[in-house]
């Protein structure tokens, strides 16, 4: 091969030219035709998958309470700033149990640890009573729904858990389970909270 060419021909400058707009191509285009028959690429199998399977209910129920933290945070960014932060850092933290599926997961048992004490800072000198309605301003309201899309979440990771894991670390699984399970913990404190410092709460 002669310097400074390419197996395409014409110049190596030309070559990477060309190779720039293609990837700029790629990712740019939201929509790829790939999955217009129902299926999907999983990482975690290295595969195509039905959209119903397993693992792609987790992960699309994931991207709905990480959407569902987010629309939480705008709700609450003028009246609870400091709220709002955190909202916005458990959407990270969705992220990186999604990032479970392809193996580049960085959980650790210190993130349970993490969200109890979230649950506990919230819940100091609150008294629950019984059963609330999830509702009072656009602020907790919201949180609630966050609440019950990661109960889902839970939900469907139990799923996968119970038909055997798909070959993910057992280990992992199961931390990521304890962590679904405690950040809706999380969010009801916080809600509740809010209700409470609004004057909210109405029991059933």
């Amino acid at each position: 091969m002669v310097a400074g060419s390419n197996p395409a021909g014409g110049s190596t400058n030309k070559y990477h030219i060309l190779l720039v707009i293609v990837r700029w191509w790629c990712v740019s285009r939201i929509y790829t035709r790939t999955g217009d028959k129902g299926d999907t690429y999983c990482a975690a199998l290295k595969s195509r998958v039905p959209k119903d399977h397993p693992l792609i209910e987790f992960v699309g129920t994931l991207d709905e309470a990480i959407s569902s933290l987010g629309m939480a945070a705008a709700f609450c960014q003028d009246s609870h700033g400091d709220i709002a932060d955190l909202l916005t850092g458990f959407q990270r933290l969705l992220f990186n149990v999604g990032f479970l599926l392809s193996g580049h997961s960085n959980l650790t048992p210190q993130t349970v640890e993490e969200l109890e004490s979230i649950v506990d800072k919230y819940m100091e000198g609150l008294d629950l009573k019984g059963f609330i309605l999830p509702g009072g301003s656009p602020c907790s309201s919201a949180i609630h729904l966050a609440r019950s899309v990661a109960r889902r979440a839970e939900r469907r990771l139990a799923s996968v858990i119970h038909n055997g894991g798909y070959g993910l670390s057992e280990d992992k699984l199961n931390l990521a389970l304890k962590i679904l399970n405690r950040l809706s913990d999380a969010l009801f404190a916080i809600a509740f909270w809010v209700q409470s410092k609004e004057g909210r709460v109405e029991y059933l």
